[in-house]
């Protein structure tokens, strides 16, 4: 082979082999590059995670934090019902005292005079025998009487007097009890007074 086909080679190697340099070089870089972008996306997963992982954590905070807020609420509501229960408890407790303690001043006041007359009880539809040996404008004892219960209603007809009287049973014992009147204006004004004529024509 002549020299100047000898030189032309060589060069045309060298040029190869400078192509081949520039070809590695990029592979290089784009490995480089490539594997820059792995890693960050390895570590955009990682805070992904993370933010994942704090995520499902505060739900959970959430959703307990929820359930604490409604037993609370729960109990809240209990002790309002308990609390409305005992005011309308205390309700009719004064209402009731206030009540008795009324009827009871009112009986004080007027005056009672000693009897003895027959009368009849008229309760439930069932008519009973008795006497009345303590009578005023509010009330009267009745002797030789059933036992009744407390708060029983029914109407009181007594000799020498032309109408009834509504009463209402304040205490029983035995066969004697104690009633109040329960009468409307009309009535408890025709029988003001009565009382304490049938004790004076008893005592005439």
């Amino acid at each position: 082979m002549r020299l100047e086909h000898r030189v032309a080679a060589v060069a045309r190697i060298e040029q190869t082999i400078g192509e081949i340099n520039a070809i590695a070089g990029s592979i290089a870089a784009a490995v480089e590059e490539q594997g820059a972008a792995t890693a960050e996306i390895a570590r955009n997963m990682t805070e992904t995670a993370s933010a994942a992982s704090e995520m499902t954590n505060r739900t959970t905070e959430v959703s307990s934090e929820a359930e604490l807020t409604s037993m609370q609420a729960a109990e809240v509501r209990d002790n309002a019902t308990a609390l409305n229960s005992a005011i309308e408890q205390l309700r009719h407790s004064v209402i009731r005292v206030v009540r008795t303690s009324t009827a009871e001043v009112d009986r004080r006041r007027t005056p009672r005079f000693d009897v003895d007359l027959p009368c009849r009880l008229s309760v439930g539809g069932q008519m009973y025998d008795a006497r009345v040996s303590d009578l005023s404008d509010a009330g009267a004892r009745l002797n030789s009487v059933p036992s009744l219960a407390s708060g029983t209603r029914g109407t009181l007809t007594i000799d020498g007097v032309g109408f009834p009287l509504a009463f209402a049973v304040r205490a029983s014992e035995g066969q004697s009890m104690n009633v109040s009147f329960a009468l409307d204006t009309a009535t408890a004004a025709s029988f003001s007074g009565v009382a304490e004529r049938l004790m004076s024509r008893r005592a005439a």
